[in-house]
């Protein structure tokens, strides 16, 4: 019991006893025994308060109220707390990235704050998330209608299960039982009691027993959901997909291209400008953001004059290993400043080591050659001498340039890219008019509108030169069929590999049949994969490499973005990639004519009891 219900309790208590004392003089009024009834109803009123109050924090109480409701399936107020949380964090996690620009403030109530309020940031950019419907709305209105749509689907899917006479079988309750281990390892690990550990990550209240439900419900819906997506994918016929292709090939066709974005951001500006000079002013800033900017759009129209691939990309990782330099030394001699060669010396080897380093990418070099040459007891770095220290230092800054570059690659050049909605780029490369060799140059951000005075309005300047190196065309590359398994852990992920190691040979059923044995959370396949669906870089290089053949499986764990590593099988090619995403077209638009006949089946008999589901946002 709180400190103020004790102190109500003991002064109701008190007045009951002052009242009961006969020996004092009455006054007219009220009957004692009626005075007397009503310091008994006040005394248990409170007694129930208090009640109420340990069970709330228990979570008996929203574990009996419904949130959400269909005929035949029950939403408490603890399994939409559950929901209603892992809306919200997935939101944090997906968004993370972003979160210092939005106006959601998460130590802050979600009810409290306004969507689009840009007081708070200036570079709020709620509204692009979230959508322009929600601006002027809280960020509990959002989130909360994003959880009611999730269960209400999920609600749909499992009545439609229940016609299907689809259920939950020990397969689909050991995942969820592993599920649930998982979570009491790591409460176990934190410290903490299961039910403490839940209470701490979705609510008050929260326990097994609900997230259990919760997982049981969205299990059902999805393995609906599975069911009703094969039943469809099976529907779709070659004529379907060729007709759908003809229909509008640009949504299906690729092109290649390459592209940098000299990228100008107005602190960066400030900072170096300030660095320099203590006293700067706000026009000494905004003059040096202007000349920062010109300068950009003049590198920007050397790059756009390069028509030829090479050339193109020779010039910007020429700029991008000069613009890495400064940094990367200021980096690598921290601890070390005798013997520093003359800024003379030093911009003659940053241009030397940069004409090297692009040589070796543009060779498709895997690693760099050392920028230092020894010979006797002399070092020298492109001609110039240096100390033994400062050889070691240029040797440690042309790898890390060398890494960017590398990296870059992936980065800029894009074989295959898709046609994308509503984009300047796209819109253009994609017109029937296009040649390759063509390129084109997007401006945004302050100055960005030729003739205008530039102002630090946006507080950036992006300029991005394209060079389309192959116009539109249909993408015959094969899908691939992989099997995988997947654990909690690398380390558990590495047992799996050792036991598929100890295998004569592998294929599907040895590789599910282990997958059985180490008691994989989840296993299955993955038919018609195409690089970039699963968004892990390692796993497509790995995929898509030369020396992967059919049979060939990870021989190191793949870190997935949920925190899961996976082992994967290359099983069999699949399908032709624009007849793979034609399908998955077709596919989409049925399920969404799907859904909403079940909508339109369904929908009259969800319950909402808003009252429940405020509480549970709480």
């Amino acid at each position: 019991m709180g400190k103020s219900n004790r102190i109500k309790q003991k002064k109701q208590n008190e007045k009951a006893m002052s009242l009961n004392d006969y020996s004092k003089p009455k006054k007219k009024g009220m009957p004692n025994w009626a005075i007397n009834l009503i310091s008994i109803v006040v005394t248990v009123a409170i007694l129930l308060s208090v009640a109420v109050i340990a069970l709330s924090s228990s979570g008996l109480v929203m574990r009996v109220r419904t949130a959400m409701a269909s005929d035949n399936y029950k939403i408490s107020g603890n399994m939409m707390k559950y929901y209603f949380q892992t809306t919200y964090q997935n939101f944090a996690t997906n968004y993370e990235s972003y979160m210092s620009y939005l106006s959601l403030d998460t130590s802050k109530s979600l009810k409290d704050q306004t969507i689009g309020d840009t007081s708070a940031n200036a570079n709020a950019i709620d509204t692009a998330i979230v959508g322009a419907e929600y601006e002027g709305k809280t960020w509990y209105d959002y989130f909360m209608d994003q959880t009611q749509s999730e269960v209400r689907n999920m609600l749909y899917y499992c009545e439609e299960a229940d016609k299907r006479n689809i259920s939950l079988d020990d397969s689909d309750k050991q995942i969820i039982d592993s599920s649930i281990e998982s979570i009491r390892m790591t409460a176990e690990t934190a410290g903490y009691t299961t039910n403490a550990y839940l209470s701490l990550t979705f609510g008050k209240g929260i326990s097994e027993k609900d997230v259990r439900s919760a997982m049981e419900i969205s299990s059902l819906s999805s393995k609906a959901m599975t069911a009703i997506a094969e039943e469809l994918d099976g529907k779709i016929t070659s004529e379907r997909i060729e007709t759908k292709y003809n229909e509008n090939k640009k949504l299906f066709d690729v092109i290649d291209y390459t592209y940098y974005t000299f990228r100008i951001n107005y602190s960066d500006i400030e900072s170096e400008v300030k660095n320099a000079n203590a006293d700067a002013t706000a026009d000494d800033i905004l003059n040096a953001y202007k000349t920062a900017i010109q300068d950009a759009k003049q590198k920007a129209r050397e790059l756009g004059s390069k028509t030829d691939p090479n050339e193109f990309e020779k010039y910007y990782l020429d700029y991008v290993a000069k613009d890495e330099f400064e940094g990367e030394l200021e980096t690598a001699s921290k601890s070390v400043t005798e013997g520093k060669p003359e800024d003379a010396q030093i911009e003659t080897i940053k241009n030397a080591m940069a004409e090297a380093l692009v040589k070796e990418i543009m060779e498709d070099k895997k690693e760099t050659d050392k920028a230092a040459v020894k010979t006797d007891d002399k070092y020298t770095v492109y001609g110039v001498e240096v100390t033994e220290a400062w050889a070691e230092i240029f040797d440690t800054v042309k790898g890390a340039i060398f890494d960017t570059l590398l990296s870059g690659q992936s980065t800029y050049i894009k074989d295959g890219a898709a046609f994308v909605e509503n984009d300047e780029f796209s819109t253009w490369a994609f017109d029937d008019s296009r040649n390759a060799g063509e390129t084109d140059t997007i401006y945004t951000g302050d100055g960005s509108e030729e003739g205008k005075e530039i102002t630090a309005n946006d507080k950036f300047f992006y300029a991005s030169v394209y060079l389309l190196r192959k116009t539109q065309y249909v993408n015959n590359v094969k899908a691939r069929n992989v099997s995988y398994m997947l654990f909690s852990s690398a380390e558990e992920a590495r047992a799996a590999i050792d036991t598929l190691n100890a295998e004569a040979s592998v294929n599907k059923d040895i590789f599910n049949r282990i997958a059985g044995e180490l008691s994989s959370p989840s296993y299955s396949d993955y038919e018609d994969y195409l690089k970039g669906d699963l968004g892990v870089a390692s796993f497509d290089t790995w995929l898509y490499d030369d020396a992967t053949v059919l049979g060939s499986y990870t021989k190191t764990p793949i870190s997935l973005s949920d925190g899961s590593y996976g082992v994967f099988l290359y099983v069999s090619e699949g399908d032709e990639a624009w007849r793979v995403n034609v399908k998955t077209t077709l596919l989409e638009e049925d399920f969404a004519a799907f859904t909403a006949e079940m909508e339109t089946t369904y929908s009259p008999s969800i319950k909402v009891n808003d009252k429940v589901c405020a509480k549970a946002a709480n």
